[in-house]
């Protein structure tokens, strides 16, 4: 599938970690965000932020990268123009995304089935990589993600996936 980008690209080009973002009028829509890993099937819109014919992104702001989100002013055609925020996918470097949520005095942590032959580390102390310890128990396959969860302490406790 080739997409057709019409009028000019009015922001800069805005490369994170691999993926170019960018401002395009394309199928039908104007000034919408776009990203590209550089391949056809990889570009794609963000989010249609002012559906139909207006221009959501402002041309005379550039975006700004900052603690892992993308900052933009934008008009969604509804509430005027407001400072946006997107948060790119992380980059996991092929390793599954370790998502961790409380649950009435349970700590919660899951990462996608797909993801095997990785075990759950733990650690309550960052000042060395030698501090790095195997959680006990198993990960039970719920759905489509192994889930571990263990009963909160006081302090603190980091978590990480190890192949």
């Amino acid at each position: 599938m080739v997409k057709e980008f019409s009028g000019p690209l009015y922001h800069p080009l805005l490369n994170v970690n691999g993926t170019l973002f960018f401002v395009a009028a394309a199928n039908g829509r104007n000034g919408e965000l776009w990203k590209s890993d550089g391949t056809a099937s990889g570009t794609v819109l963000v989010k249609d932020i002012y559906p139909g014919v207006g221009d959501s992104l402002l041309s005379a702001h550039p975006f700004l990268y900052a603690n892992g989100a993308l900052f933009f002013p934008a008009d969604d055609g509804v509430h005027g123009v407001q400072l946006w925020k997107y948060m790119p996918d992380p980059d996991t470097n092929g390793r599954p995304l370790l998502k961790i949520a409380r649950n009435a005095g349970q700590l919660v942590l899951s990462w996608a089935a797909d993801g095997s032959g990785y075990t759950l580390e733990a650690t309550s102390d960052l000042s060395s990589s030698f501090n790095w310890s195997k959680s006990p128990g198993t990960p039970a396959i719920v759905g489509n993600q192994y889930t571990f969860t263990n009963t909160m302490t006081s302090g603190s406790a980091f978590y990480r996936l190890k192949k």
